[in-house]
């Protein structure tokens, strides 16, 4: 399922429509892109199609596209302009609370910025921190778990500033690019989040 629309400063966190996975599914199609996803080869369209089925009638996961406004615009407030005639805005990731377990309170968050244009300029840190202010405000979790493929290290300066703390380490866990790499995973209580609210 989609989550609620959340504004930001930079982005939108907010749901997609089928219109957009064939962009999604090209962009895919760049290396680059999928280097530390957790998928061998870029995607088949028909494949594209069937995960976004998968997060319509998601029972356990919450998602969103990532929008910034265009490269033509940049609104002083985007809270008042996105979403209208205004500003026109484009998708550039996906982001998810995933295996979401209310017994245990816990989640494990996922992103994705397949527009390479968007890399670079603190757009998934400021998402990653609108996601974990709604994750613990809107839902009864007390942690959030994540990862990331050691030689990752943007993925790893993302998490740190967002406040994930390494978890642990699990060796030669993935084979990429013709070599093992091991996977650190992390996670983010609500109270160490709390004081960086």
């Amino acid at each position: 399922m989609f989550g609620p629309t959340i504004l930001g400063k930079q982005c939108v966190l907010a749901s997609f429509d089928s219109s957009e996975i064939e962009r999604i599914w090209k962009l895919l199609q760049d290396p680059e892109v999928i280097r530390y996803l957790q998928m061998e080869m870029p995607p088949s369209l028909e494949s594209e199609k069937g995960w976004y089925k998968k997060v319509v009638y998601a029972e356990d996961a919450i998602y969103w596209g990532i929008w910034i406004p265009d490269r033509k615009h940049s609104p002083d407030n985007l809270a008042s302009s996105c979403f209208t005639n205004e500003v026109t805005m484009e998708l550039v990731g996906t982001c998810s609370l995933e295996n979401i377990n209310f017994q245990h309170q816990r989640a494990t968050s996922g992103t994705l910025l397949f527009d390479k244009t968007a890399w670079g300029k603190g757009i998934a840190t400021e998402m990653m921190q609108l996601r974990l202010g709604w994750a613990f405000t809107a839902l009864p979790l007390r942690k959030i778990c994540s990862g990331y493929l050691a030689s990752n290290t943007a993925s790893a300066k993302m998490q740190e500033r967002a406040g994930y703390q390494v978890a642990g380490t699990q060796l030669e866990h993935f084979w990429r690019n013709g070599a093992w790499e091991d996977h650190i995973t992390t996670e983010i209580s609500r109270e160490s989040w709390l004081p960086a609210a």
